[in-house]
């Protein structure tokens, strides 16, 4: 089976994919996307509870606004 042409989802490359659901074209690519993306969630959840500890009394706008924003958080 021929590999299927593609770009890899990290620096644009193309490569020739051994699978249809590759994004890739190496494992270095792959396991440094997935670095990337831990680190950037991390730096969100950072953010949202530094926001979180300055809210004060109760503040509702404040809590639905981070409330709304960790709920995104946790869709993506």
């Amino acid at each position: 089976m021929a590999g299927l042409s593609t770009r890899c989802a990290l620096c644009g490359s193309v490569f020739e994919a051994s699978r249809s659901d590759a994004r890739y074209c190496s494992d270095a690519h792959r396991a440094r996307a997935h670095r990337e993306a831990a680190d950037s969630r991390r730096k969100t959840v950072t953010e949202l509870l530094s926001r979180a500890a300055m809210i004060r009394d109760g503040d509702e706008t404040a809590i639905a606004a981070l409330r709304r924003d960790a709920e995104r958080l946790l869709a993506a």
